[in-house]
């Protein structure tokens, strides 16, 4: 999981798909149970999947259509 999130995958399915592994093999050594939940948890990724610019032109876009579509009908 730690390979997966420094190679910057983002799907929540792999993330998932091995913290269900982790949570196996820690189960199966002896281990609490719950030590693979927070071992997981660190794993997530935390940067963000967009950056600034793309953001804030997404969002412009959105209030920009938002606007266009208030805005009552000049007929």
């Amino acid at each position: 999981m730690l390979l997966m999130n420094l190679l910057g995958i983002r799907k929540a399915s792999f993330y998932f798909i091995g913290g269900v592994l982790l949570w196996w093999f820690i189960l199966q050594s002896g281990i609490h149970a719950t030590t693979a939940g927070i071992l997981a948890a660190l794993m997530v990724p935390t940067r963000p999947y967009a950056n600034k610019v793309w953001f804030q032109r997404k969002m412009k876009n959105v209030v920009d259509n938002f606007e266009e579509v208030n805005q009552p009908n000049s007929t």
